[in-house]
């Protein structure tokens, strides 16, 4: 009986252990995934941003109708790409908090940005638009600054889990070395 139980016994251990060692490894996995498509977000936002912000300088300057086209698309794009940001961040307060001070930033600037818009083109003053420029330029900096901080933030979490998950097949390539040496012997 003791020539079968501790073999057994053993072996189950192992799988137990092995076991709990894959569950790990997969969770940090997903947490890479995860903190991938965050930045991927992100990036998208931050692009979608100066892009909008770029085509609104171009359509100061050049009057085209194109432009503005462009800009409003843009512009219409980035409160769903904060919500999308938020459901992925819904587990985390941290970044969920992150990103409502982010969005709230973005929806001032905006709001100055369309504003300032709708009068220039009631008007046809260019004054207004640079009249609030400095302070929606302002806002909008301070959005970018702070989505490149997030987006920093979440590329040094997704090194981290790719860290840790290294770590964790290592350590369950080991334990197969063992359980292979436990068997033999």
């Amino acid at each position: 009986l003791i020539l079968v139980g501790v073999p057994v016994v053993f072996e189950l251990i192992v799988c137990l252990i092995l076991a709990a060692l894959l569950a790990q490894a997969e969770l940090e996995a997903f947490r890479e995934r995860h903190a991938r498509a965050i930045v991927a977000e992100s990036n998208a936002l931050l692009n979608d941003f100066i892009q909008a912000a770029v085509y609104l300088r171009l359509y100061k300057t050049v009057k085209s109708d194109a432009f503005l086209a462009k800009h409003n698309e843009l512009i219409d794009e980035i409160p769903r790409r904060f919500r999308s940001l938020q459901i992925m961040a819904a587990d985390s307060p941290a970044e969920k908090q992150m990103i409502e001070r982010l969005e709230s930033a973005s929806r001032n600037s905006m709001q100055m940005i369309s504003d300032a818009r709708q009068m220039s083109l009631q008007e046809s003053d260019l004054i207004h638009w640079t009249g609030s420029g400095d302070e929606s330029s302002l806002l909008a900096a301070e959005v970018i600054s702070g989505l490149r901080r997030f987006v920093k933030e979440q590329e040094e979490a997704e090194r981290a889990d790719t860290y840790a998950e290294g770590r964790t097949r290592l350590l369950v390539k080991n334990m197969l070395v063992l359980a292979l040496l436990g068997n033999v012997v």
